[in-house]
């Protein structure tokens, strides 16, 4: 039997090469090694490619896109071991005082303000190590609703979870990436120099 590819859709193709960039990202920040970014995104363009006949023409394409991605992600991530750095109780600890409140009291707060460009250039190893903290549904709908710019609707969608579900993950996320950088800068501060 002769296994020739089937000839290529120049409608999906000029849906997804604008994407290409935020699909990358994406696969990069919701797998536990970014460097299988490039094969799950292929995977995942693979799976989308052969089902492009179930993309319903008038809504989002990065949206419809995005869920293939998230699913290639996931699956990646179950064949390996669970993340080193992740502990059930640490996922529920709230520390007290907040982190947020403390920081907002101090100097390093007015510095974020008037120089944001310059505290951001040293903070994306920073939020990568806040990402990595939170839980994979919450990283998830973080990553989509940021990278992707998709709305909660659409993550839903992606998902398969209600609105409400994302919202209130994104909130947890939201307060967790907060929470995390703001303890973060106050050990900055509070290290010996």
């Amino acid at each position: 039997m002769d296994e020739r590819p089937s000839p290529a859709d120049p409608e999906f193709e000029q849906r997804l090469l604008p994407l290409g960039g935020v699909l990358v990202r994406l696969a990069r920040r919701l797998l536990a090694d970014p460097g299988e970014a490039a094969d799950v995104l292929q995977t995942a363009i693979a799976n989308a490619y052969r089902r492009r006949a179930q993309y319903e023409s008038g809504t989002r394409f990065r949206a419809w896109i995005a869920r293939f991605v998230v699913h290639a992600c996931a699956n990646a991530n179950r064949r390996r071991q669970p993340f080193a750095g992740l502990d059930a109780e640490g996922w529920d600890r709230v520390p007290a005082p907040s982190p947020v409140e403390e920081l907002e009291a101090s100097e390093l707060w007015l510095e974020c303000l008037r120089e944001p460009a310059r505290v951001l250039e040293h903070l994306e190893g920073e939020i990568a190590g806040a990402l990595q903290q939170l839980r994979a549904q919450e990283r998830s709908a973080l990553l989509l609703r940021a990278l992707a710019d998709l709305s909660c609707a659409e993550i839903g969608r992606v998902l398969d979870v209600p609105k409400g579900t994302v919202m209130a993950w994104l909130f947890r996320a939201r307060l967790r990436v907060r929470e995390h950088l703001a303890r973060r800068a106050i050990d900055a501060r509070e290290a010996p120099r």
